[in-house]
């Protein structure tokens, strides 16, 4: 996974918080850039696979959606040694004053998903968004990652249903 041009020990990786090169228990974390693009394809995969999700998994979309974020400046992806977090910032569509962010994705085979969401959530704040708000897939332990977004200060908002047609 971290062979030649994706290797993240590399010069680019460096603690997202203090920009200091990683260390020990660093996160080592970053904004995404074209060249982890297959990488990021490679464990959208994993997860997607996990998530059994209803859509399938097209790594060319996936290739195009991770271009938009890295060129947008309202985009949010941040890869990490071992998981990634993709987002965008918007205007409300009910209230174009306010600005929130949105989580795509967020996946980690380490221990840095939570070092992944508060990045996420301070280049929400970064993007102008009042709120950032969360996912929970109901295939991955949905009441579990609730009762975690709730120690994070993260309430309910609504729930989504969808269905072949």
């Amino acid at each position: 996974l971290f062979g030649g041009s994706h290797d993240p020990r590399g010069s680019g990786w460096a603690c997202y918080g203090c920009a200091k090169p990683a260390t020990g228990s660093c996160p080592a974390m970053r904004d995404a850039t074209a060249d982890d693009i297959e990488r990021i394809i490679w464990l959208g995969a994993r997860m997607a696979d996990k998530a059994k999700l209803a859509t399938g998994y097209d790594p060319d979309s996936v290739r195009a959606t991770l271009a938009h974020l890295i060129d947008n400046p309202d985009g949010i992806l941040i890869v990490s040694e071992t998981g990634m977090i993709g987002g965008m910032c918007y205007p409300h569509p009910f209230n174009h004053k306010a600005k929130i962010g949105q989580e795509f994705f967020w996946y980690s085979e380490g221990n840095d998903g939570p070092d992944l969401l508060k990045a996420a959530e301070q280049r929400a704040k970064e993007c102008g968004a009042s709120h950032w708000t969360m996912l929970a897939q109901e295939t991955m332990r949905p009441e579990t990652v609730g009762r975690y977004y709730g120690r994070q200060g993260y309430k309910p908002l609504e729930r989504s249903y969808i269905k072949e047609v």
